[in-house]
């Protein structure tokens, strides 16, 4: 270790002085050979780089959602210059976090393949591949060249957590709890607005003569009942 921090240092000096972030860490996925690292630590960077790909896999998904979602918005709802070139910005600023998450991935993707030679671990290459360009897509975006029903879907969306069998019953347990907490918060957000729009018509004098004159004696109406008449006129506010 000594002799690796002290050629890092050698070779900062001969040109430029080594700044901060340049200073390399010297993990066990960087020494490899080069000297000995006691297995323990191996594991635990094992351990931490298998959940970081998995991880990021999750967020490069959420991304690539989120930018097809903005292509068909703009296609669709987005008229005129400014409009298009701030919708514009909008996407590549997702694609700006797409090429993170890609950086990312494939830098745990190299630290796996350094530390399963050391481990003797393989069976992780059955779920993580290396991402290729051609990989980075959406759902349903085939590859350049497949017809509309001969489309294939990228390896990405096939590779989940969940699939991850350790001899810890703890490991990874965190990230789907948090997922489930998402869910249930999306579930409440959903019934809370839901219930504000109920309440804010209910409060309007000329949507409760409207209902009672069309369907009687409604007081509390259902967000249905409220999309089919016409929640967004503005006459009703």
């Amino acid at each position: 270790m000594e002799r690796l921090r002290a050629s890092s240092v050698t070779e900062s000096n001969q040109h430029i002085p080594l700044q901060p972030q340049n200073i390399p860490l010297w993990l066990p996925s960087q020494i490899k050979n080069l000297g000995d690292v006691p297995k323990q630590l191996q594991t635990i960077e094992w351990r931490l780089r298998l959940a970081q790909a998995y991880e990021v896999l999750d967020m490069l998904r959420s991304h690539l959602q989120v930018r097809a979602y903005l292509y068909k918005f703009k296609d669709r709802f987005v008229r005129g210059q400014g409009a298009n070139t701030r919708a514009r910005n909008t996407i590549n600023g997702v694609q700006v976090k797409i090429d993170a998450a890609s950086e990312e991935y494939s830098a745990a993707y190299e630290a796996l393949l350094s530390l399963s030679v050391l481990l003797l671990e393989y069976s992780w290459k059955e779920e993580l591949h290396p991402l290729m360009p051609s990989d980075i897509r959406d759902l349903s975006e085939g590859k350049a060249g497949e017809s509309e029903g001969k489309r294939t879907i990228s390896w990405i969306w096939r590779t989940t957590a969940n699939n991850i069998t350790t001899d810890e019953p703890g490991f990874l347990q965190d990230r789907k709890f948090s997922l489930g907490v998402k869910s249930s918060s999306r579930l409440i957000c959903y019934r809370y607005s839901n219930r504000m729009v109920e309440i804010a018509c209910s409060r309007s004098p000329l949507y409760r003569r409207s209902s009672t004159s069309e369907h009687g004696d409604v007081t509390n109406p259902t967000l249905f009942q409220l999309s089919s008449r016409g929640v967004g006129d503005k006459r009703l506010y």
